[in-house]
């Protein structure tokens, strides 16, 4: 066997490890007996995964590739080919696998680049990786850029910009960030604050809430070059903290977080041979809460694949965060994207034949990071629809609109404008309607009535006044004089409620016919108990009956 020399190799032996976290090898199809597995990258699922591994026919560090086939079982891994017929002219040290799994990037001096090492990258197609493509410029400059790291949503590129590179290692290295202009072009990148360039700084891998950041950097620690992490906060970057569980007094550069943010991928050394691992990741350094969403959108009634945005608003801002589109062949989409206040998901067909699908996330109903996979069956825009929406809210009691309706009102403003042969009917439901003649939390609203109070005939001894006067007394009771007697007297009573449904459905009125939509396109009603789809035994339920139906007429 060649001898292979692992100065890149930025590990040491678990027993050199001071911190006491538990971590777990992983199987045997991944690593290979008698030979080093090093530098994993992991999807934001954590079902796919490139690693590089001296069991390939060079007995060299190769780039090899595999899947998950069930939770905690690994396919066979295979080579990929596409980066490794070119394997002496990339830099070793620098590969990273798209969130989606389905992009690799990497660094390379081969064909005709633009500077020394350039950014590429290869995709896969069904079964084969694509010739791989120079990312160009600006991100590839006339030195050395490598290390490339995308955020989830693909529109966010941190890299490596360095002074000396070669197959084997690297320095002079500084980090750098630059933002997709389109589908194929970068805007000009931007070097990162010296809070993170503070000595040599390599290796970025920017983690599933596009906030959290792990780089390599020669600044103090234990030796050689640590893994620190930092978070920006509103445009600003934290002060970096070592990954003192992972740091060792060689040099550490490797580390993969999946979308759930709760383990970390790296590789150590175990039984003289270097191997894959994976460990928890401590609290203080989890990025922030995501979702991971999977689904395939398709027509509800022949199943067929639907062409769609998908897209995830800041529901408050009304700025987009996120934006993808199903793949042509199967309706497939997938995103990551982090929890805010309020987030709000919708999938909308390109054909504008088809229904829209829509939902909010709110950070306080989401204990951790999830993943949700989900069918998206549209409905064909007809008469006859009927759509629960989720995303209309208003204010607690009160008939004010909160501000993540709008992205579901200007939904169904576009449904009005291309079909304008369809009007909309709008009811409003509560789950429980409750009274009483005192006011308290929740029965902001109020009705007035009248009583008839039964009163005795009163002389008139004002024979020159044919006037009729009214009274209104500090109790609320008012009677009517006459010329011949007291007719009528009435008692004002006052009843708290919860019903704002008839007003919350005139506040939808406004919204539209302000919007300019006639007013004969729209049709309210307020239900408030009076429809209930379930009984009222839980708050599943409750929420089931506190609901907005839309119904599309002709």
């Amino acid at each position: 066997m060649k001898r292979i020399i692992f100065a890149l190799i930025a590990l040491t032996s678990i027993s050199q490890i001071n911190a006491q976290i538990a971590r777990k090898v992983l199987p045997k199809t991944i690593n290979i007996t008698g030979r080093h597995q090093i530098a994993p990258s992991i999807s934001g699922d954590g079902k796919t995964m490139i690693f590089l591994s001296t069991y390939s026919p060079s007995e060299q560090l190769e780039l090899m590739y595999t899947y998950q086939t069930r939770p905690g079982v690994w396919a066979t891994p295979e080579s990929v080919t596409e980066v490794n017929k070119t394997s002496d002219y990339n830099y070793i040290r620098g590969f990273s696998l798209s969130y989606d799994g389905k992009t690799i990037y990497f660094s390379s001096r081969r064909g005709q680049g633009i500077g020394g090492y350039d950014i590429m990258f290869t995709e896969k197609k069904g079964g084969y990786w694509t010739p791989a493509r120079n990312i160009g410029k600006p991100v590839n400059s006339g030195g050395h850029d490598g290390a490339p790291s995308v955020s989830p949503d693909g529109q966010t590129i941190y890299f490596m910009r360095c002074s000396q590179m070669n197959k084997n290692e690297a320095g002079g290295c500084e980090l750098w960030v630059a933002q997709r202009r389109n589908k194929e072009l970068w805007n000009e990148p931007t070097r990162l604050s010296g809070i993170i360039n503070n000595g040599n700084a390599s290796m970025p891998k920017i983690l599933p809430d596009n906030k959290t950041l792990i780089f390599a950097s020669d600044r103090s620690g234990k030796g050689g070059m640590d893994l620190f992490i930092a978070k920006n906060m509103d445009g600003v970057w934290s002060q970096p903290e070592p990954l003192y569980f992972l740091n060792t007094s060689s040099d550490d550069l490797f580390a993969s977080v999946p979308a759930k943010g709760t383990e970390v991928y790296f590789s150590s050394k175990f039984r003289d041979f270097h191997n894959i691992m994976v460990s928890k990741l401590p609290e203080q350094f989890r990025p922030q809460k995501v979702v991971l969403m999977e689904g395939t959108a398709i027509d509800e009634v022949s199943g067929e694949p639907i062409k769609a945005f998908v897209q995830v608003y800041d529901a408050n801002s009304q700025k987009r965060v996120q934006y993808a589109r199903t793949s042509e062949h199967n309706g497939h989409f997938q995103m990551i994207f982090p929890v805010g206040d309020a987030y709000d998901f919708s999938v909308v067909s390109l054909d504008k034949e088809h229904f829209y699908y829509s939902k909010i996330y709110y950070k306080d109903s989401l204990d951790s990071s999830i993943k949700e996979k989900i069918e998206v069956p549209l409905k064909r825009i007809k008469p006859g629809l009927n759509f629960v929406s989720q995303n209309i809210v208003f204010e607690p009691n009160s008939a004010a609109l909160r501000p993540e309706s709008n992205l579901e009102l200007r939904r169904l403003m576009k449904i009005l404008k291309d079909h304008p042969n369809i009007n909309l009917e709008i009811g409003i439901h509560t789950d429980e309607v409750l009274r009483d003649s005192i006011y308290r939390e929740g029965l902001t609203e109020m009705s007035v009535d009248t009583v008839y109070l039964a009163q005795p005939e009163i002389p008139n001894y004002d024979t020159d006044s044919a006037s009729t006067s009214v009274e209104m007394e500090e109790d609320s009771t008012f009677t009517t004089h006459s010329e011949e007697s007291v007719t009528e007297a009435y008692e004002l009573k006052y009843t708290y409620h919860n019903d704002r449904t008839q007003k919350q459905a005139e506040t939808l009125l406004n919204y539209f016919i302000d919007k300019g939509v006639p007013p004969d396109r729209l049709s309210i009603s307020g239900f408030g108990d009076s429809q209930p789809l379930t009984t009222n035994d839980t708050y599943g339920n409750r929420m089931k009956n506190r609901r907005i139906e839309i119904k599309l007429l002709d």
